[in-house]
């Protein structure tokens, strides 16, 4: 038998057959003690227990109080099909609550899920990230123990608050990766109403505005950050809130910083054999493919605070202002790609990265020049699931404690008049 326990929203447990509805507990201190032991997972002291239930002052007959509710709640899990004596012990003035290791507990479950949906959403995989952060914010919404108060309940009730904000961030980046905008609006303003002091919440929605075709909604929320912090803190918002305004003002297509002068790292990628592809698959399937390419390399790209500036096909071009930070994008990239592979055998997605740095010159939302072409002839170059990185990229990233290089060797490239030594990137072996 496996308990399943909720304690947000209505306190409920659920074994096998049984069900322990709210109204079972003894009282608003019973179940403020059930919660605290559960969540508590180890012994708690008599004294740590009572100052839990009765946060502001003990009773004068606190122990046989405390003892009372001890001898319900124990009535209560025998509701559940326990043994009330051996789930909830009282040892040397300790009280433990054991419930078997299996048992499944809402508050703990959506904490662990809403690590699995950022990890998800670094990885790239957008259909995860989207299933797990939609369990936490369902879990997240409830009220925790409405009517209690005290230190430890406040403390719950903010643990539950930050996880319905991450989650509700992992949401909205989740909708930017398939191209729905609008619902990304929706969820980057029921963030922002749960935490209006943040930064990172405005450029969100500022984000989302603008890839939802309102970049005037988007100036105004810029407008409403700057004067909360003024009138709150007395400050302005953070440089690159500023910058996003910004690349707003300029009318530029794409949210985010305007293009990037002087040195910049290029990364160019596609997929290996797409032509195969499309005759393999036929286009429907082909189609969906390249989007859930295009969701993957997104998020890496906003992950790794670059710049997309174009795309065509299966190709995109990406600006970084850190050599590194680009060819830890490519590598994180292909092991996506990697795990893709392994979960969708029959359309495998093999991806060559090229990666060079220059001086480009900004030409609109564009760059051009001999860095540019250089970049795209480094990708074409590169096999299937490789980074691939001229020799000033290998220099500016090096050393770096989790990246390294082969030996490399030297490329005729197409239209490159002296062939280079280009170096395969790498993940360091632990």
């Amino acid at each position: 038998m496996r308990l399943r326990v909720y304690i947000t929203g209505r306190l409920c447990i659920e074994g096998g057959a049984a069900v322990i509805e709210e109204r079972h507990f003894p009282g608003q201190q019973g179940r403020l003690a059930f919660a605290y032991l559960l969540l508590a997972r180890q012994p708690a002291s008599r004294e740590q227990l009572a100052a839990a239930i009765w946060p502001n002052q003990l009773p004068a007959e606190w122990e046989s109080a405390l003892s009372a509710i001890i001898t319900k709640l124990r009535t209560t899990l025998r509701r559940a099909g326990l043994t009330g004596a051996e789930a909830l012990t009282s040892v040397a003035g300790l009280q433990e609550l054991r419930l078997p290791a299996n048992t499944w507990v809402d508050f703990e479950a959506a904490m662990n899920t809403l690590d699995e949906a950022e990890g998800a959403l670094r990885a790239g995989d957008i259909g995860r990230a989207w299933s797990a952060a939609t369990v936490v914010t369902a879990i997240a919404r409830r009220s925790f123990l409405p009517g209690s108060q005290g230190e430890w309940v406040d403390h719950q009730r903010r643990e539950l608050h930050g996880m319905l904000v991450r989650a509700l961030d992992c949401l909205t980046e989740v909708w930017l990766a398939r191209d729905n905008p609008v619902l990304a609006v929706r969820l980057a303003e029921e963030s922002l109403a749960l935490e209006p002091f943040r930064d990172s919440g405005h450029r969100r929605l500022m984000t989302a505005y603008v890839r939802a075709g309102n970049r005037a909604e988007a100036l105004r929320t810029y407008e409403r950050c700057r004067q909360l912090l003024a009138n709150e803190f007395g400050v302005e918002p953070a440089a690159e809130t500023a910058a996003l305004r910004m690349a707003l003002l300029t009318d530029a297509p794409l949210p985010g910083v305007s293009l990037p002068d002087g040195t910049i790292t290029l990364l160019f990628s596609d997929i290996e054999g797409s032509t195969a592809h499309t005759v393999r698959l036929g286009d429907e399937r082909w189609v969906q493919l390249l989007q859930t390419h295009a969701a993957i390399v997104r998020s890496h790209i906003a992950r790794h605070s670059g710049r997309e500036i174009k795309t065509q096909g299966d190709g995109f071009m990406v600006a970084f202002t850190s050599a590194r930070r680009a060819v830890r994008c490519g590598l994180d990239l292909q092991r996506a790609f990697t795990d893709f592979a392994v979960k969708h055998t029959d359309a495998p997605l093999r991806v060559r990265i090229g990666i060079h740095t220059g001086e480009p010159v900004a030409d609109g939302t564009d760059f051009l020049g001999s860095s540019v072409n250089l970049a795209a002839r480094i990708a074409d170059a590169a096999q299937g699931g490789q980074v691939l990185v001229s020799p000033l990229v290998r220099e500016l990233t090096l050393p770096a404690g989790d990246i390294e290089f082969d030996e490399g060797h030297t490329v005729k490239l197409k239209g490159i008049s002296e062939a280079p030594r280009l170096y395969a990137a790498r993940d360091r072996a632990p």
